[in-house]
């Protein structure tokens, strides 16, 4: 049972933050680009030249969200998007080979190639194609949950790096999955019983993942390859290589990336264009209305 229970709780180390309302059509003027087995999503700007890219969290549908018909459940690329498209063109890679409106968690083939390495690949071929068939003067890239865990991985494979003018990680700072866990299973924030006692047992799942590494066996959706790839990898150990302007935004309340995976970045960086916001009042997905806003506030300023 406590095993059970750990699965369940550390899965939401990835999950990434959603609109739970229906929409008929929230992406007007959506232009779709497809570069062979990977997907882009455009929404030009007549007037500007700078262009926002956003990399979503951790679901199994697209990351515009499950389209059931005609209506929408929408991922956070729907939230980023009203917030930038009135001033910026904006583009969102698909995840993974993935399409609109189709559900993936239990598509043996999704499963198995989910992995950091294939999204990292996945991720910045779209960018790349994209960047080499477009002009803007420069380009933004932000991360959330999931997304900006890659963000240093992604940067890295881009061609056209002198396009890159800044990053903004949003709820993921340095540390990896592993770490992140052990802290959380001592924290002094209010977690359940059962969600404490399931973090406190990370080391459960570590063994079995060692024994099984490639794995297509499932652990709530996701195959231990998954775990395998996700478990130890540090963005920390990327961002020391990096010299661009990067704004990391965390919420003091979160219980699924906790934020001394960023205080971590800023204690042990120096010398880096890098700035920090540490939001009090706010959890991973900012759900409350008032953190919400102090995360707008920041992102755009």
């Amino acid at each position: 049972m406590k095993k059970i229970f750990f699965v369940a709780i550390v899965i939401w180390i990835f999950c990434s933050c959603k609109t739970t309302n229906n929409f008929r059509d929230p992406y007007e003027n959506m232009n779709i680009i497809n570069y062979d087995n990977n997907t882009a999503y455009e929404f030009l700007n007549n007037n500007s030249d700078k262009l926002v890219i956003l990399i979503d969290g951790t679901r199994w549908v697209s990351v515009l969200g499950w389209k059931d018909g005609t209506n929408w459940d929408l991922s956070s690329s729907y939230f980023f998007l009203n917030i930038f498209r009135k001033n910026y063109n904006f583009m969102v890679p698909e995840r993974l080979n993935m399409q609109i409106g189709k559900y993936y968690l239990y598509d043996p083939d999704m499963r198995r190639n989910y992995t950091l390495n294939n999204l990292v690949e996945s991720y910045s071929l779209t960018i790349n194609k994209y960047l080499d068939q477009k002009s803007f003067s420069s380009a933004v890239i932000i991360g959330h949950s999931e997304g900006a865990s890659l963000l240093p991985l992604i940067y890295n494979e881009i061609k056209q790096k002198n396009k890159i003018s800044s990053m903004v990680a949003i709820s993921y700072g340095g540390l990896s999955v592993y770490e992140q866990v052990k802290i959380l299973a001592n924290t002094e924030l209010d977690i359940p019983y059962f969600y404490r006692e399931a973090l406190q047992n990370i080391d459960v799942l570590k063994r079995e993942i060692a024994l099984y590494p490639d794995s297509l066996g499932e652990i709530m959706g996701y195959t231990y390859g998954w775990w395998n790839s996700f478990l130890y990898y540090r963005p920390y150990d990327y961002y020391k290589n990096i010299n661009i302007p990067i704004l990391f935004i965390h919420g003091r309340l979160d219980i699924t990336v906790p934020v001394e995976s960023t205080i971590y970045i800023k204690e042990n960086i120096g010398n880096k264009p890098f700035e920090y916001a540490i939001i009090d009042n706010a959890d991973h997905s900012f759900d409350e209305k008032k953190s919400k806003d102090e995360l707008i506030k920041i992102i755009t300023k």
